[in-house]
């Protein structure tokens, strides 16, 4: 079973046909994602489809994933990867160029 979001679908796509299963994020670099900190409606709304997908393979929620190995990718910083080509891309790379980037995407919906 493999739940994702739609950032790490995205990863996992460049990964396994643009760069043959090479590290594409340095995603050690990623603090890990503490479910209280998110919204209590967001993480019912998740749990919901969660239960269905258990329910319907016949296995527990917890089976399906590490709530202690969560990670938080953005849209933006999966954005932001495209302009790297040096592989694995960290953190540190993303954020240095990140808030221009996202600077420009508001201008254009402003």
């Amino acid at each position: 079973h493999d739940i994702t979001t739609c950032v790490g679908f995205c990863i996992k796509v460049i990964r396994g046909f643009l760069y043959n299963h090479e590290e594409y994020l340095k995603i050690v670099d990623w603090s890990n994602l503490n479910i209280e900190e998110i919204d209590p409606r967001v993480v019912e709304y998740i749990n919901h489809f969660l239960e269905k997908y258990a329910k319907a393979n016949n296995i527990s929620v917890d089976e399906l994933f590490d709530k202690g190995d969560l990670k938080r990718i953005t849209p933006s910083e999966i954005l932001t990867s495209t302009y790297f080509q040096d592989l694995p891309i960290s953190k540190t790379s993303i954020d240095e160029i990140r808030p221009d980037l996202e600077e420009y995407f508001l201008k254009m919906v402003a």
